[in-house]
């Protein structure tokens, strides 16, 4: 384990597994000019606003591709091999999302990048900003996340009648590789919000409230095939606001992630009530691809 804290400036450390093996000036160059990217996005309307919402958005997105991983593994220790394909493909990709909404050159477009980011765009962005920090990485993401589409999408689409054997089984990804690649991605996320909490950190707080309608697009829900259904999400909303009371600017997945957010998002997926061999993200499982406990 190391901290990259003396190149990326934030308050606090963070234990790097994966990435610990990279030369020490290699990451101090890489984060200075990682700084300099979010620098310029610091002059930007509504920056603060925007990107306090991005690292929670990302944040979220980590707790869901570790849920998913859970319920894969809970779901082949029972031989429940048909949600393999969809957990273990959207595991990784909404890992990937995480590490795109933390890309300084992407843009926000009033929440477009959170909603509307297709698959090919989020699976390219993150293989090419991977491949910075090692191509033989960069590859391996490639091959996982093209195969584990492939699959995901023959029994989305065809559903052969063979199922998850022989050739088929061959293609879907090992569940151990989908979680290495799932941390090494959650990893780079990390790198990036601690170099976006630095830069942040030199700017006061807002002088004025975050805007109501900016806010909606993280803790409310909609789309466009049910006309006027909107999901309010209680738990979102009082979240995000004791977040934005505490810190008031953008900061690193860490320490966005606080103890009661993980817990209650856990929470929310234990169905243990329902008996003994009831489904619960067991405590060991939290922190699978980021260290929420």
């Amino acid at each position: 384990m190391k901290s990259f804290q003396r190149y990326t400036g934030a308050s606090t450390e963070f234990p790097y597994d994966l990435l610990s093996g990279l030369s020490e000036s290699f990451v101090e160059s890489y984060c200075r000019a990682l700084r300099q990217r979010f620098q310029r996005q610091t002059a930007l309307p509504n920056a603060i606003e925007e990107w306090f919402f991005r690292t929670y958005a990302a944040v979220k997105l980590i707790l869901s591709s570790t849920v998913m991983l859970s319920s894969a593994n809970y779901a082949g220790g029972k031989g429940l091999r048909i949600v393999e394909p969809y957990l273990l493909y959207y595991a990784l990709f909404n890992t990937s999302r995480a590490l795109v909404l933390l890309v300084p050159e992407q843009q926000w477009q009033d929440g477009k990048l959170l909603e509307e980011s297709t698959h090919e765009k989020v699976r390219n962005v993150t293989a090419d900003h991977l491949r910075y920090l090692s191509k033989e990485m960069a590859d391996e993401y490639q091959d996982l996340a093209q195969r584990a589409l492939v699959v995901r999408e023959l029994f989305s689409y065809r559903f052969p009648a063979t199922g998850l054997k022989n050739e088929i089984e061959k293609l879907l990804p090992d569940y151990e590789d989908i979680v290495f690649v799932c941390r090494y991605v959650a990893e780079v996320a990390q790198l990036y919000s601690e170099c976006l909490e630095k830069v942040f950190s030199n700017l006061g707080r807002p002088t004025r409230d975050f805007s109501e309608t900016a806010l909606r697009r993280v803790f409310e829900y909609e789309h466009k095939l049910l006309g006027d259904f909107l999901l309010h999400d209680s738990d979102d909303y009082h979240r995000l606001g004791g977040a934005l009371t505490s810190f008031g600017r953008p900061i690193s997945l860490a320490l966005t992630a606080k103890e009661g957010l993980v817990e209650d998002f856990f929470a929310a997926w234990d169905f243990s009530k329902f008996g003994v061999d009831s489904y619960r993200p067991d405590l060991s499982e939290w922190g699978l691809i980021f260290p929420f406990h």
